[in-house]
């Protein structure tokens, strides 16, 4: 059991490493300030899709979308939300956590990232990539992509390093 500093916990994004007498695991956590805005919004997961990407998040105009990528040349690979919500009348921010799992069944790593919410907007996207600045780290499988917000599933999607 852990608990936030004597203030609460603030917004932020929060790591969490487990250990017995050997490391077990870690995993990062997202707190988000107020209310959620779900119920609110009617936020509805439009698309996932995956694609290469570098250091920096490639531009949306220039992403290459597949689900399919070389052990031998995939570097970072970005992971996109798409939603579609009801216009809003006011702004904010929805936490998602996307794990990514190999066939292994350890968790590779999380992507703790926001869609930003504006209004009059009735869609938009998220996205992050994962992985290393030089190729040949991945290994080859299928990986899994379990994302949430506030702790529930909202999507299970697959890709292939080859």
């Amino acid at each position: 059991m852990f608990g936030g500093a004597k203030d609460g916990w603030q917004p932020g994004i929060y790591k969490v490493a487990c250990s017995a007498s050997r490391p077990l695991g870690e995993t990062t956590f997202q707190m988000s300030p107020g209310p959620s805005l779900l119920g609110d919004s009617q936020l509805r997961l439009k698309d996932v899709r995956f694609f290469p990407t570098g250091a920096q998040l490639t531009p949306p105009a220039e992403r290459n979308y597949q689900d399919r990528f070389s052990s031998t040349e995939a570097t970072r690979i970005g992971i996109e939300l798409s939603f579609v919500h009801p216009g809003l009348s006011q702004s904010g921010q929805v936490p998602i956590d996307c794990s990514i799992l190999p066939t292994t069944s350890y968790v590779l790593g999380t992507l703790s990232f926001v869609y930003d919410m504006e209004p009059p907007a009735t869609s938009g996207s998220a996205a992050l990539g994962i992985g290393w600045d030089q190729p040949g780290h991945w290994s080859k499988g299928d990986y899994l992509a379990v994302c949430q917000i506030h702790g529930r599933p909202i999507s299970v999607d697959r890709f292939t390093v080859w």
